[in-house]
């Protein structure tokens, strides 16, 4: 009789790890698409309520019984709010410039040319129809301080030069908010940045701590943000400004979204654009509040500092607080991060794999005898003559009963899969369904949708 046929090997179709193995990694992609607080910081967030603009309209479209309504209100802020901002605008500049430009050919005092500076954002201020509330203690010139304030928009740095002309620190821009810099330059020493240049960072950092140490130099202010967020979310505040051993004075700037949307996402639209924006808007209706100021306590470090008066702001502005560094707004996630992701799964597979070559050696060597695998490894066949009766019993065990394609454990594997899929699909089956259900209930039936499920359920 001929040497027993080994045991036949599992399919090359059935998997090599079970679908456990996967889920932590569909977890983690899962709890990234739900609650992705990274790209919420840099989208424009709707009002609750509509407020009649086109670029706030519903997904659906404009209901029609709202059509009338909402022409008016294109018609009204178009060609009525519109024509007057911009004469407000045209005459605040035609008088404010040439008295700027005469005051500097003259070497005016600094204080006549700031004030004239301040004269021109309250005229910005005024053709967006601003109406701004300043809360808490106004700043003073003093040495050795530094106010910090969250960032939405170019226009916060108007706001607050409104109210005080701050030494700003900001990024260098093209265009129209270029021109703008260069024109508070003329008259007041200001910090323009680079943000992709590495050196500008330790110049900026040495400028800063001269600044602030030098007597009658105006107070700093700073966005640590390091750009711009949409208001809803305050994100990694930069630790450099919190560095320099001087008092900070925390600001807060809350714009009320039911008017106007303040937010300016430099990468969908141009400082232009956005000022148009603003102008066709109803008003730029905003709260600035001035925090006590803070110190360094004893052994914290700048970066916990940071966090602390990051709270604070956000607690006055009603501001989410998330740790994600402005950085990512426009960068790729570092390739190192991904590396490390891939191999934890990596790994997960790789002991799947050694687990099951270790069971299927120990199965094969439990099949035959010592010197049928001494035979079998030697290329001759294995002699059966010792034991004729035994062997044909083999065979004849073989041909009643047929090696299945899978072993135990393979089914078992096999069997679970199929079960997490099931439980899977059915879970995002119910979540497609129960989310426009519950969407589609009225905010006010909802609480007595919900005692019912519970007492149905309990």
């Amino acid at each position: 009789p001929a040497a027993p046929t080994p045991p036949t090997a599992p399919s090359p179709n059935l998997a090599n790890f079970i679908f456990s193995d996967l889920t932590a990694s569909i977890a983690d992609a899962a709890d990234a698409l739900n609650g992705d607080s990274l790209t919420r910081c840099f989208v424009s967030e709707p009002p609750e309520l509509w407020n009649f603009m086109s670029r706030t309209a519903p997904a659906s479209g404009v209901p029609p019984l709202l059509l009338p309504i909402w022409f008016a209100s294109i018609w009204l802020r178009w060609f009525v709010l519109l024509p007057i901002r911009l004469a407000i605008l045209f005459t605040g500049v035609a008088l404010a410039l040439p008295a700027f430009a005469l005051a500097v050919y003259l070497r005016a005092p600094q204080a006549l040319q700031k004030l004239l500076l301040q004269t021109l954002a309250s005229t910005f201020v005024a053709s967006w129809g601003g109406v701004i509330r300043y809360h808490g203690r106004r700043p003073r010139r003093q040495t050795n301080q530094i106010y910090v304030a969250n960032h939405t928009s170019m226009i916060d740095a108007v706001l607050l030069y409104k109210d005080y002309p701050f030494a700003l620190v900001a990024q260098r821009h093209p265009g129209v908010a270029g021109l703008i810099q260069d024109l508070l330059t003329s008259a007041q020493q200001h910090v323009w940045f680079d943000r992709e240049e590495g050196r500008d960072r330790k110049r900026v950092a040495d400028i800063l701590k001269r600044h602030v140490r030098t007597p009658g130099n105006e107070p700093v202010l700073v966005f640590p943000e390091g750009t711009c967020v949409n208001n809803e979310y305050c994100i990694l505040f930069k630790k450099g400004c919190f560095e320099l051993g001087a008092t900070v004075y925390p600001v807060a700037i809350r714009y009320n979204k039911n008017y106007a949307d303040a937010y300016w996402n430099s990468s969908a639209a141009t400082f232009t654009r956005h000022l148009l924006d603003l102008m066709t808007s109803w008003a730029v209706v905003a709260d600035v509040y001035y925090l006590p100021p803070q110190t360094i306590r004893p052994g914290e470090s700048p970066a916990r500092f940071s966090a602390r008066v990051k709270d604070q702001i956000c607690q006055a502005a009603g501001l989410v607080s998330v740790n994600w560094d402005g950085f990512l707004k426009r960068q790729r996630i570092s390739t190192k991060f991904l590396e490390q992701r891939q191999r934890a799964f990596a790994s997960v597979i790789r002991a799947r794999l050694a687990k099951r070559d270790r069971d299927r050696a120990s199965a094969l060597r439990g099949s035959f005898s010592s010197s049928t695998l001494h035979s079998l490894d030697a290329g001759k066949p294995a002699s059966t003559t010792a034991r004729p009766q035994q062997a044909a019993k083999g065979m004849m065990a073989a041909s009643a009963s047929p090696a299945l394609p899978y072993d135990k454990e393979d089914l078992v594997a096999l069997v679970s899969n199929r079960i997490y899929l099931l439980i899977f699909a059915i879970g995002v089956l119910v979540v497609a369904v129960a989310v426009p259900l519950w969407g589609a209930v009225a905010p006010q039936t909802r609480p007595w949708v919900l005692g019912a499920l519970s007492e149905r359920l309990l």
